[in-house]
């Protein structure tokens, strides 16, 4: 076992973590080298270092992907960490290489300001989205999730952190999306028009011919109808008398 002393720099937001590693003599043969890395919790190690193999990776939904070694390296190391002298506190990862790297060189970065930046980051794209029509919305999440599938033939780690970064960001654009449309439906429904019951309709009656249809109604032949005239009088006859003399 060989012991990488710590970085003297500070570690930053983000960087590459350079660890140097032992050279073994020309003519030394191995069979598999495997490393064995400590970083603080809220730091995160991203990819795969080159000539390594990453037993410890970024899940796309949970942080720890794991793929055990066939030799398990953790065997190695007792459980009572009193017999090494350096600290094996925070969150492990383990590398494995058939060659012999100088360095292992990877990716990291500060959990907590990458959350903060990546869901700043959907937000602001939920934002945008939201004065452009639902055909909009829809091809551009389609279009997001193709270069993402793209990216991520090449470099899962990358993609799977930063969707991990970015979840509060997505669950935010999705609740915002969700009010307004809420909202919508509640001014549309109150924009329409109350409710009356639809009006008495009068009766028509309709006959089997065009002579039917052309005969008057009741009300009208009553109002076309001649008035009687009243009696006339006979000058000389006094009322309600006769013509007798």
């Amino acid at each position: 076992m060989f012991e990488t002393p710590r970085p003297e720099k500070q570690l930053k937001i983000t960087d590459f973590l350079r660890l140097p590693l032992p050279q073994f003599d020309e003519g030394v043969k191995f069979q598999k080298l495997y490393v064995r890395v400590w970083v603080p919790k809220d730091y995160r190690l991203l990819g795969d270092p080159e000539g390594f193999t990453s037993h410890i990776g970024v899940g796309l939904w949970y942080s720890r992907a794991l793929t055990h070694a066939a030799d398990n390296p953790d065997s190695w190391f007792p459980k009572d960490a009193a017999s090494f002298d350096f600290q094996v506190d925070g969150t492990t990862y383990l590398f494995s290489s058939l060659t012999a790297p100088p360095e292992l060189k990877i990716g990291y970065w500060h959990i907590p300001t990458m959350t903060v930046l990546a869901s700043l980051l959907a937000v602001a794209i939920g934002l945008v989205l939201l004065r452009f029509s639902l055909e909009t919305k829809v091809f551009t999440i389609l279009f997001l999730v193709f270069v993402a599938l793209c990216v991520r033939l090449f470099w899962p780690s990358f993609i799977h952190s930063w969707l991990l970064a970015a979840r509060l960001g997505i669950a935010g654009a999705v609740a915002l999306w969700l009010i307004v449309w809420l909202l919508y439906m509640r001014r549309t429904i109150r924009s329409l028009p109350a409710f009356t019951a639809p009006a008495a309709a009068v009766p028509i009656a309709t006959g089997a011919g065009p002579a039917a249809a052309s005969l008057p109604s009741p009300a009208e032949a009553a109002a076309d109808a001649p008035v009687a005239d009243a009696p006339r009088e006979t000058p000389g006859t006094p009322e309600g008398g006769s013509h007798e003399q």
